[in-house]
């Protein structure tokens, strides 16, 4: 499984069996036929702070691999539409659950599962409209913000075996060096 199968995977886990598609597809997407709807799509995965850049050891103990973390956060939007108005079965109600089911343990381990947590649903903004038949779909819009993380793996880089120094001191002092530093084969 991955994020992408993850997602619809835990909004059909909150929602149980209620009859809701639930799909990716675009933000402004009215072509769907009647019915009772989810439509996930990304907003985007902007970074939060600096990436840091950490050296591990490589297979040969001469050499370090290079690696680069950062951490992210990945927003989904998710478009709920219904074309029922009852309380029960609206967009508003059925986003609200969606949005509170993210709290839920077992909807928790499948998303940690796939490297995505703690979820921040946003408030909903709700955007009924009149379809094509003159009927009122009832539409809600939210953001369901991930934290998640970046990795990089960068070439393998020989490590450094010995550097030498030499210099002067800016005040006129002695000369410096050479010094080497490191290890002398």
């Amino acid at each position: 499984m991955s994020v992408q199968t993850a997602l619809p995977a835990a909004i059909q886990l909150i929602l149980g069996d209620q009859g809701l598609d639930v799909a990716w597809g675009a933000k402004t997407a009215r072509w769907r036929d009647s019915g009772r709807h989810v439509l996930l799509s990304v907003v985007g995965r902007p970074r939060i702070g600096t990436d840091e850049r950490r050296y591990a050891a490589a297979v040969d103990p001469d050499d370090v691999t290079e690696r680069v973390y950062g951490v992210r956060r990945l927003v989904i939007q998710v478009q709920v539409e219904t074309d029922d108005q009852d309380l029960d079965a609206s967009a508003s109600e059925l986003g609200d659950v969606i949005a509170t089911g993210f709290a839920r343990s077992d909807v928790l381990d499948l998303l940690w599962a796939e490297g995505v947590g703690n979820p921040r649903p946003q408030p909903q903004q709700r955007g009924d409209y009149r379809d094509d038949h003159g009927d009122t779909r009832s539409a809600v819009v939210f953001e369901i913000w991930f934290n998640t993380s970046r990795t990089h793996t960068g070439a393998t880089i020989p490590r450094l075996r010995a550097a030498e120094v030499s210099g002067e001191i800016a005040d006129g002092g002695p000369p410096i060096g050479p010094v080497t530093v490191g290890p002398v084969d």
